[in-house]
């Protein structure tokens, strides 16, 4: 990957790497298509993670198919207009 490294998907409760390698690569690939650094807030959660253990049903970060990026104001307009236009839902 050109612009993250993999611990930046770690689960942030055990360290676990469970994040999906073609996801990751998606994640780049959006990184380079808005041009401003993207930084993940959340990766991969394991099922025992504080956000995970009070669902019902385990969330979407449970699979390595989703991040939370912090992003705010315009950027996150261009992100999520990157990322629709990149297929994502």
């Amino acid at each position: 990957m050109k612009y993250f490294h993999i611990d930046e998907f770690r689960c942030q409760h055990c360290g676990k790497d469970g994040i999906d390698m073609d996801f990751a690569r998606t994640i780049d690939k959006l990184r380079e298509e808005v041009g401003f650094p993207l930084i993940i807030s959340s990766g991969y959660r394991c099922h025992k993670h504080p956000i995970e253990a009070r669902k019902e049903k385990p969330g979407a970060h449970t699979t390595g198919r989703a991040v939370d990026l912090a992003v705010t104001g315009e950027q996150a307009l261009i992100v999520l207009k990157a990322a629709l236009d990149m297929g994502f839902e």
